[in-house]
């Protein structure tokens, strides 16, 4: 889970230099087909450099960095997500 709300929850602001960094205990385990398990280190959160560019966009002084077609591609894999837990299956990123 995203840590950024619970930082923000705690008093913790957007500026300080460990806010949006997880909890190394609580990164994600990738189960690869071969069977090998692989601890996913999770990028940084800003929530930040999300409306910091949605303002920008609205504003008509940059292009946005978060185009519409790469949060369709993040819905499709997490429906292939299910899909594979479901079926308890690999399947077929195409």
């Amino acid at each position: 889970m995203d840590p950024q709300e619970s930082q923000l929850q705690g008093g913790m602001s957007p500026a300080d230099v460990l806010f949006g960094v997880e909890n190394p205990e609580q990164s994600g385990l990738l189960y690869k087909a071969s069977g090998e398990v692989v601890q996913l280190t999770t990028p940084r959160g800003r929530y930040v450099d999300f409306y910091e560019d949605l303002a920008a966009v609205w504003e008509g002084t940059q292009a946005s960095r978060f185009p519409a077609e790469d949060g369709l591609r993040v819905v499709r894999l997490l429906e292939l997500c299910r899909l594979s837990a479901s079926q308890k299956r690999t399947v077929p990123v195409a």
